[in-house]
């Protein structure tokens, strides 16, 4: 049935709701448990090299699968962009540029400016709290992927909030209009024709 849901969106040129909605959260629950299980890391100071490149690493890869659902859904040139609200649409290319600049070095002080506002008020971090995040300004300074590792995280949270509202709207989307006209339409009617054919 699940298919045969896909083929009407198709069909009513609204496959992209869908096929956001799905993106969007693996993305934003990949995010949340990635916070929660990054946090205590956060909180060692002898966090050794390669557990932080191997996070950097997997936060990076989040932040280009968030660009991915961006340019695939949200920019104004987006192959399949959605009929989402103009201030939506702002607020998530909003955090987007904001986080652009993740794999451009030209942007360390952007970077640090990030560093220190998520040091000032950690709850910026969205699940991440003051307890979990106790990294001093000065152990980021004698570990810049620390520092990098504490900049990504608070990008990627503020583009998944952003991707959550999106998520809301796109399921009521999908409950109120997508799903009824799909339970009324000659498709569902043929398909539930057939099984009660075969009974």
């Amino acid at each position: 049935m699940i298919l045969l849901f896909k083929d009407f969106l198709s069909l009513t040129f609204c496959g992209e709701n869908l096929e956001a909605y799905v993106n969007i959260s693996k993305l934003t629950r990949g995010v949340t448990s990635l916070m929660a299980n990054v946090a205590p890391l956060l909180s060692q100071t002898n966090l050794n090299m390669a557990t932080q490149t191997k996070l950097v690493s997997v936060l990076k890869s989040l932040m280009f699968r968030a660009y991915l659902i961006y340019y695939s859904h949200f920019d104004t040139d987006s192959p399949s962009q959605l009929n989402i609200p103009y201030e939506m649409r702002i607020r998530i290319s909003r955090a987007v540029s904001v986080a652009r600049c993740v794999l451009d070095d030209s942007c360390s002080e952007q970077t640090s400016e990030i560093v220190n506002s998520v040091m000032s008020s950690p709850e910026s971090l969205g699940s991440l709290n003051s307890d979990s995040l106790s990294v001093d300004k000065e152990e980021t300074q004698k570990t810049p992927l620390i520092a990098e590792l504490i900049a990504l995280l608070g990008k990627l949270s503020r583009i998944s909030k952003e991707f959550m509202e999106a998520e809301e709207a796109l399921l009521r989307l999908l409950e109120t209009d997508s799903f009824p006209n799909f339970i009324h339409s000659t498709l569902y009617q043929r398909f539930l024709h057939q099984i009660h054919t075969r009974c």
